[in-house]
C-alpha cells in the first residue's frame, strides 16, 4: 500500500469514528476489533496463497471478513450485551473499510510477517486517531470518561453537566463530523512531515 492509498485508507478507518457513540468505550472496542480483523484476515489472505486460491481470494476474503465480525460480535453479547447493541452497524465497518483498502489494494507479493507488520503500522496510526477523537469527545462532549469493564462500561464522571454544555456539541453527529475533519487533516500533516523528514535523510 503506497502512501496515497493509505490516506484513502485511513480516511475510511477514521469515518468509523464519526458514526461510533462518542464514549472512549466504544471508539477502544472499534480499534481492538479493527486489530482482531485485521490480523486474522491477513493470515488468512496468506492461506489462501498457499492453497492455491488466489483467484478466488476476493470472494472468499470477503465472507471470512463478515464471519470474523460476527464472531466478534458474538463474543461482545455474550460478556458485554448492552456494548454489542449499542455499536450495532458500526461493528461492520472495520471489515468494510479493510476489505477494500488494505487488502485489495494491497496485491503486491510480500511475506507474511511483511504484510503483518505493513497493516499494523497502518492500524496504528487509525488507533492513535481513534483514540484522540474517542477521548476528546468523551471528556469534553459528555464531562466523562468511559472504558470498558468486567461487568460491561465502565463511567467516570469528570465534570458537572452544566460544565461541559459549551462542548457537548462535539458528542453530536455533526459536531463529530467536524471534530474528526480537523484532527485527521493535522493528522495528515503531521505524517506527511515526518515522511518528508525521512527522505532527507534524517533519524526520527
Amino acid at each position: 500500500m503506497n502512501n496515497k492509498e493509505g490516506y484513502m485508507y485511513m480516511s475510511a478507518m477514521c469515518a468509523m469514528f464519526v458514526v461510533t457513540p462518542g464514549r472512549f468505550a466504544y471508539g477502544f472496542t472499534l480499534i481492538v476489533e479493527l486489530l482482531f480483523v485485521m490480523v486474522t484476515g491477513t493470515l488468512f489472505r496468506h492461506l489462501l496463497k498457499v492453497l492455491k486460491l488466489e483467484k478466488m481470494q476476493s470472494i472468499l476474503l470477503l465472507f471470512f471478513l463478515i464471519f470474523d465480525v460476527l464472531f466478534f460480535r458474538e463474543i461482545l453479547v455474550l460478556t458485554m450485551p448492552e456494548l454489542a447493541l449499542t455499536m450495532s452497524f458500526v461493528l461492520f465497518l472495520p471489515a468494510v473499510s479493510t476489505y477494500v483498502f488494505s487488502f485489495l489494494f494491497g496485491t503486491e507479493p510480500i511475506s507474511l510477517v511483511e504484510d503483518l507488520r505493513k497493516n499494523s503500522w497502518h492500524v496504528l496510526k487509525t488507533s492513535i486517531y481513534g483514540i484522540v477523537i474517542s477521548l476528546v469527545r468523551d471528556i469534553f462532549g459528555y464531562g466523562t470518561f468511559t472504558f470498558v469493564g468486567i461487568n460491561g462500561v465502565f463511567e467516570k464522571v469528570l465534570f458537572a453537566e452544566d460544565k461541559v454544555s459549551l462542548f457537548s456539541f462535539i458528542a453530536s453527529l455533526p459536531g463529530g463530523i467536524i471534530l474528526c475533519s480537523i484532527v485527521l487533516v493535522g493528522y495528515i500533516l503531521v505524517l506527511r512531515k515526518i515522511d518528508v523528514i525521512k527522505k532527507s535523510g534524517v533519524n526520527i
